[in-house]
């Protein structure tokens, strides 16, 4: 198995199952060279495809003493993803800070070249009386690490795959 130029992940046929990249053999150093620029231009080209970088937050109701969601309402925290490669971006929007050791299920919104993803993941509720927000880094790997909390105090979920697929 080899590892993919572009985003590191382990490559069990000539092309990349995360992000595409297809593998090829170097002959000499002067090809590697090439093969190494050539990797970091489709990075380049995929983080610029991928754009509203978004976390969902719900309005709830309550019905038939239920809870239920009335309205979703994504919040964009990075509008292209440049501006957080390697970078946390921090939403506006402010959470209520909630007394519960629980976790949440969280829903992230995003564009690859205009078509809309969307990946779901489970995160604890940051230890705070604060209101927290959200950011988000898409990092090296070209998987999004997102935090919730202070600045101080936050909880961290790493190496969310997103569907990179164009």
């Amino acid at each position: 198995m080899s590892e993919c130029r572009c985003c590191g992940a382990q490559m069990s046929s000539n092309i990349c199952n995360y992000c595409g990249m297809k593998e090829v053999v170097a002959l000499d150093e002067s090809g590697e060279k090439i093969l190494q620029s050539e990797a970091q231009n489709y990075k380049n080209s995929i983080i610029n495809s991928i754009t509203d970088i978004s976390v969902v937050a719900y309005k709830l109701k309550m019905e038939n003493k239920k809870i239920l969601i009335d309205e979703e309402n994504p919040i964009i925290i990075a509008n292209e993803a440049k501006d957080c490669f390697n970078n946390y971006c921090l939403s506006d929007q402010c959470f209520e800070s909630e007394q519960s050791d629980s976790s949440r299920e969280m829903k992230l919104e995003y564009k690859v070249n205009g078509e809309k993803k969307e990946v779901l993941c489970r995160c604890a509720l940051p230890e705070t009386e604060k209101d927290w927000k959200v950011s988000v880094m898409l990092s090296e790997n070209l998987k999004l690490n997102v935090r919730i909390g202070t600045e101080s105090c936050f909880t961290e979920i790493k190496d969310i795959e997103l569907d990179l697929k164009k």
